[in-house]
């Protein structure tokens, strides 16, 4: 995009989100926390599914020193339905930090990367939806909208194409307007850039989008199909004793399930019966 445009893209932009902006709880906090916690949440569940998640979770610790109090089974039960776990465990280790340093979230890109858990996309959330800083992101919606408007070849997810719509993002970032910039982007991405019949037609960046001009809305701005996935079949073994009780053993910290308890499971081979395994 030519510098001369980049002023008239951002009002034109900012101009629908004022009016198209998609409106949800999760979005009306400012408390770093309670953003931290949402971004968390919110990297690998859709907003719809995970809102009711967040609710209960914000109700449970409702402060960073509250999670950093909990013991990790109370952290991990409380997490229970979300899935990847890690998440829970990353965010228990960074809150005991945060409370290991007076409790203050960090309010600067180094110091929220030297948490465990969070990364670029997400530090930057927090300093523009919390604090109200410059601070670009670039997530799955904002990534395939940058690629579209600027052309951009490969897959959105690899490290080089990531590096650059980073760059692109920081380039169109409008001073002082971070938060509504940042969920502006998102929301197009979401309701109108689409991956599959992208409502062009409806978009209020349409005439500075190359990837229109050129008619290849449906070839860029889009990951490559993922690899086929391996099935796996285990074998579940429920072993109780006279009085009840069941046998559980708690599964690595690393992985699927990580850190939770279930009963013994073996993997069958494929030439094995449910027996022989």
């Amino acid at each position: 995009m030519k510098p001369a445009d980049i002023d008239t893209f951002r009002k034109a932009l900012l101009g629908w989100f004022a009016v198209h902006h998609r409106r949800m709880p999760i979005r009306e906090t400012r408390d770093p926390w309670a953003v931290w916690v949402s971004e968390i949440i919110l990297q690998q569940t859709t907003v719809s599914s995970g809102l009711p998640y967040w609710e209960r979770f914000m109700l449970r610790f409702p402060t960073v020193e509250a999670l950093a109090d909990a013991l990790l089974q109370d952290v991990l039960h409380a997490w229970a339905g979300l899935g990847y776990y890690s998440r829970a465990r990353n965010l228990h280790k960074a809150a005991a930090m945060v409370a290991a340093n007076g409790g203050g979230i960090p309010d600067t890109m180094d110091g929220l990367l030297a948490l465990p858990g969070i990364g670029r996309y997400t530090a930057g959330a927090i300093l523009s939806f919390a604090f109200g800083k410059d601070a670009a992101v670039v997530d799955a919606n904002i990534a395939r909208v940058l690629a579209r408007l600027e052309s951009v070849e490969c897959d959105p997810k690899s490290s080089k194409v990531q590096r650059l719509l980073h760059t692109t993002a920081e380039r169109l970032l409008p001073h002082g307007e971070a938060r509504d910039w940042n969920l502006a982007l998102m929301d197009l991405g979401a309701g109108i850039c689409t991956p599959v019949q992208p409502s062009c037609s409806e978009c209020p960046v349409s005439a500075f989008c190359v990837a229109f001009h050129q008619d290849r809305q449906a070839e860029l701005g889009i990951s490559p199909p993922r690899p086929p996935m391996t099935e796996q079949t285990d074998v579940a073994i429920v072993l109780t004793d006279d009085t009840g009780r069941i046998a559980l053993v708690r599964r690595p910290n690393e992985g699927v399930w990580g850190g939770l308890w279930e009963v013994p499971r073996v993997t069958m081979n494929e030439d094995e019966t449910p027996e022989q395994a």
